[in-house]
């Protein structure tokens, strides 16, 4: 089923939260936020409106949705192979407010810590919920 229109603003939302957090947007981050904008056919208008914080993040009602964003945030907040404190603690925030499991998260998050040049693998991701869920 194709996302509304409103899923794909909050989608863009939360990804526009995530590369302003530190105070600074990276070429990197905006490239990449702008050819998600872009694949998801949002316009010009409203994803300005979005970095201006006119738009505000909903969560998606369906589970598998809400990991599919959390790994999308892991990957915009890594855009410029660096991810920081601050950028590490939203996406532990947001990630509960996505109604994640808080272990699987904090999981999730300190392997990235632990190995950033490895990347945000979605399938790594996945186990590490199907763990916690399981």
């Amino acid at each position: 089923m194709e996302e509304s229109y409103k899923e794909k603003l909050s989608t863009l939302s939360a990804l526009a939260q995530i590369i302003t957090v530190d105070g600074k947007i990276e070429d990197k981050e905006l490239e990449l936020y702008l050819a998600v904008a872009k694949r998801l056919e949002v316009s010009t208008e409203d994803y300005t409106r979005i970095m201006s914080g006119n738009i505000t993040f909903e969560p998606p009602e369906k589970f598998s949705k809400r990991v599919v964003l959390f790994h999308n945030l892991l990957l915009m907040a890594y855009a410029d192979k660096h991810i920081d404190d601050l950028e590490i603690q939203f996406c532990y925030e947001l990630g509960l407010k996505l109604g994640l499991n808080s272990a699987a998260v904090r999981d999730i998050l300190e392997k990235m810590e632990e190995q950033p040049q490895v990347g945000i693998d979605p399938y790594r991701v996945d186990r590490v919920f199907k763990r916690y869920y399981n």
